[in-house]
Parts: structure tokens; C-alpha cells; sequence
């Protein structure tokens, strides 16, 4: 039987980092299917795009603190039922550091948000769905945990999502036999997708931009999110229900190799 995202309706999901960006997008599409969301983001006291009165929870922790975010997935629990999907939409954007030069709080910074944050958020979402028996967890990767460019130097953010990748199929393999699957997305270039603030609030240069990378896209533009939504959404329902372990790259082409 062929299910919609729509089986998310009135359930229960978490999105981890969906404040802003992507991740907010991801929000926005969850309450369009009916989904019950809760949020947990750092800084943000709202969910980007969204009215107020979308009914979203919003619960602020560090997700690089173990603890901050398990005390972060208990408020959530007293709000909303058991999440039967938990999306780590988490994309701390990378700098342009040489290797040899790069300092310890760079790397950490890096690593600490786009890896190890997404594991303590496994973590607890992974208690959770044992108990509930099963459930999907959907984390963000990235193109750069996949493909490597010579002119962005981001040694720390290549690493950390690459190993989102790897972190995903073993836990994909760990939980599978208890009902959890855990897949990954890794999205290319995106419209709006770029941090605030990287030009400056110069919309002429970000245009330029847009423009240039999109010529790096077999599709020769830049996705928009939803997009990227409707893949996260397939993920997180039981549309994917045979789906575990796997990193689905949403870039337009861009990962294939051409002349």
C-alpha cells in the first residue's frame, strides 16, 4: 500500500534545528500535512516563515551539550506525545579556513554542532522510539559530506558531515531489528539556504552568486526548499517504510561529475 506524507497527520515530530533556514522549511511542511511539531534550536523564540499561531513548540538548548539537550527532549515530551519522528535538521555553515592554520574552537565549533549534536539527539530520539517500538529519524547531511571542493576550505564541515553519513548507517544497523530507521538527506545548493549576513546584506553579490554556483548544477538553478521538503517528508513517513541507512543526495545533480 502506498501511503502520502500525509500519514504524518496528527502525529508527534521533532525537528531539531528547525528554526531557521532548511530546517524551518521542514517545519512549515510538517504543519501543512497536520503534523504535531516541536521544535528545539539554540537562540530562536520562532520558527522562521510560521504564524505564531501555528501551534509549534519551541524549546531552546545547545544541542553540542548532552545534558541541555536531553533536558530540552523532556520539556518536549511533556508537550507532545512521543515523537514517532525526530528530523535533525542541523547545518551549522562552514568558513573558509586553511588546515594549517585553523584553530582548536574552529574545528570543535564544526564539529560539535554538525556531528556530535546530531548523535545526542540520536541518542535521545533512539530512547524514545525503543520504547515506542520504532519510529524514523531523518538527519541532515550535506553535498560536502559527499564531494569535496578545492576552492572551499572547510576541512571541519566535510569531516563532520561525512561522518553524519556514516554515523546514519550505523545506527541504521543498530536500532534496524527494533523497528528504528534512520536516514539521512544531503542537500546541494539551495535558494535562501545561505547563512545571514555572508554578503553583507548585499542582495546584488548574493544574487551573483546564486548565479554562478547554479552554473555548477546540471539543472543550471538553485533548488528551493520545498523541494528538499517533500524528500525529508517521504523519510520521515511510512512511505519510506523499507528505507533505512541511507543518505539521499537533493542537489540538482551537482555530485555528478561533468564536462
Amino acid at each position: 500500500m502506498i501511503n502520502s506524507p500525509n500519514s504524518l497527520a496528527g502525529g508527534s515530530v521533532l525537528v531539531v534545528g528547525g528554526a531557521r533556514g532548511l530546517g524551518a522549511a521542514v517545519v512549515r511542511g510538517l504543519v501543512g500535512v497536520g503534523a504535531q511539531v516541536a521544535v528545539i534550536d539554540h537562540e530562536s523564540d520562532a520558527v522562521e516563515g510560521l504564524d505564531v499561531t501555528a501551534g509549534v513548540a519551541l524549546v531552546r538548548a545547545d544541542l553540542r551539550d548532552q545534558q541541555a539537550l536531553a533536558k530540552a527532549y523532556e520539556e518536549v515530551d511533556q508537550l507532545l506525545p512521543p515523537p514517532r519522528a525526530v528530523i535533525n535538521a542541523v547545518a551549522l555553515p562552514s568558513g573558509d579556513e586553511a588546515s594549517v592554520e585553523m584553530t582548536e574552537s574552529t574545528w570543535r565549533g564544526q564539529v560539535d554542532v554538525n556531528l556530535t549534536g546530531i548523535f545526542w539527539s540520536c541518542q535521545q530520539a533512539g530512547q524514545r522510539m525503543l520504547r515506542r517500538g520504532g519510529g524514523s529519524i531523518v538527519n541532515f547531511s550535506s553535498l560536502s559530506g559527499i564531494q569535496v571542493s578545492r576552492t572551499h576550505r572547510s576541512a571541519p564541515y566535510h569531516a563532520a558531515k561525512a561522518g553524519v553519513n556514516a554515523l546514519t548507517r550505523a545506527l541504521a544497523a543498530e536500532w534496524g531489528d527494533r523497528g528504528i530507521r534512520v536516514n539521512a538527506v544531503a542537500p546541494g545548493a539551495f535558494v535562501g539556504a545561505a547563512p545571514a549576513g555572508l554578503h553583507g546584506g548585499d542582495e546584488e553579490r548574493r544574487r551573483q552568486d546564486d548565479a554562478r554556483l547554479a552554473t555548477s548544477v546540471p539543472l543550471r538553478r538553485l533548488g528551493v526548499p520545498d523541494e528538499l521538503v517533500a524528500t525529508v517528508l517521504f523519510l520521515a513517513s511510512d512511505d519510506s517504510s523499507y528505507t533505512t541507512g541511507e543518505t539521499l543526495v537533493v542537489d540538482g545533480g551537482r555530485v555528478v561529475e561533468i564536462d
